[in-house]
């Protein structure tokens, strides 16, 4: 005669943690059959499940009513969690014949099988997703729709139900984004309340993006907020890892960005003339006022004035660099005041990487007594050049 058991405990399933190691595992729960175990083994990162089979993965003693044991044929590796759980038909194992006598051990196995069912279906019951206690079940089901391919579940327009939807196609910066999503809502865990709830989208990326002007990586753990820095500071890579730091300008950067990226140290330069230049050749260009210039493109301006105390003249005018860069040039002819000869030229533009100092020049065509003054009017500034950097 087989003795039965009642099932004196709610238990139905144990996890254990692998550790590459331990093989032997307890069924702490009573079962009939070797068969009656479901066993998984699950990789704790991915939460990807492996059903094991009976006799090819593992053997079980015990049972018949009683607690167990659980040997693995291999150990369940680090990074692994087995979990067994009872899982017996839901078929009808007991047949009482009309007539028979009623024994009480199949009664009573009866009786066991109906209660471990009734845990088997309780456990499952846990185990899924749950509408509230405000819910009336009488106003009709709920249904989740069938997976599909790069959609999130949402709630519906009309608030029955959840549908597969396309958070967003194509390119969408982020405030088009969460102004299209502002309204939609998603299921979310409550770790706090161990609950599910509704949840908007703009809500939950609102926790990620809470402050204008955010920075945002994916670390090792997840997405990571750069901190704000100070004011007057950059953040500068180490150019080794994924990190940043805090850089001040007056202390950290040196150097200046290349000009291809559009850097240059900004610059300006001025030459007065000091004294009159004398023109005592034709053909042949003198000097006037002049500035030396580094590399990069500058703006020039400059303007000179002739004299001459005996006659006039024709003079040629160019700005230049002494080379082959020219910014501008021209023929003046010298007009009579007062008996004396004066002519004025003003010359403005840009230069590109001169090749020496830019410079106002003038050439006499015919006398050789005028000269490039410097204080005809009285004043000293008679002939001058300024220049800035621009690139």
């Amino acid at each position: 005669m087989k003795i039965r058991y009642t099932v004196p405990s709610s238990q139905s399933r144990a996890a254990y943690s692998g550790n590459g190691s331990t093989t032997v595992f307890s069924v702490p729960y009573v079962f009939f059959d070797t068969s009656d175990l479901l066993v998984t083994r699950v990789n704790t990162t991915t939460l990807a499940e492996t059903v094991l089979v009976l006799t090819a993965d593992y053997t079980v003693t015990g049972g018949g009513g009683a607690s167990g044991s659980l040997t693995a044929l291999v150990a369940p590796a680090s990074g692994t969690t087995l979990v067994i759980e009872r899982s017996i038909p839901y078929t009808q194992e007991i047949d009482y014949q009309a007539n028979d006598g009623f024994p009480a051990d199949v009664n009573e196995e009866g009786l066991d099988r109906n209660t471990m069912l009734s845990q088997q279906t309780l456990r499952r019951a846990r185990q899924t997703p749950k509408l509230p206690g405000t819910y009336d079940p009488e106003s009709g089901d709920i249904a989740l729709p069938l997976p599909a391919a790069g959609k999130t579940i949402a709630g519906n327009t009309g608030a029955t139900g959840w549908e597969n939807v396309d958070v967003f196609t194509g390119s969408v910066d982020l405030p088009t984004l969460l102004s299209a999503i502002a309204n939609s809502e998603l299921l979310e865990y409550d770790s706090g309340s161990a609950a599910w709830r509704n949840q908007s989208l703009a809500t939950i990326l609102g926790r990620i993006l809470t402050t204008q002007g955010d920075l945002l990586r994916r670390g090792v753990s997840g997405v990571e907020r750069l901190a704000i820095g100070a004011a007057n500071r950059l953040l500068k890579s180490n150019g080794t890892t994924e990190s940043w730091a805090l850089a001040d300008l007056t202390t950290d950067v040196t150097g200046v960005l290349p000009r291809a990226n559009g850097g240059f140290i900004p610059a300006d330069a001025e030459n007065i003339l000091g004294a009159n230049v004398a023109m005592a050749a034709t053909g042949t260009y003198y000097t006037g006022p002049s500035v030396t210039l580094g590399t990069g493109k500058w703006f020039v301006s400059g303007f000179i004035t002739l004299q001459n105390t005996v006659g006039g003249d024709i003079v040629r005018v160019k700005m230049w660099d002494g080379a082959s860069k020219l910014i501008g040039a021209t023929r003046i002819h010298m007009v009579s005041i007062s008996g004396t000869y004066y002519a004025q030229v003003s010359f403005s533009g840009f230069i590109t990487d001169p090749a020496g100092a830019v410079r106002i020049s003038a050439s006499p065509v015919n006398r050789t007594d005028g000269a490039i003054a410097f204080n005809a009017s009285g004043d000293s500034r008679d002939s001058a050049i300024s220049a800035f950097r621009i690139a």
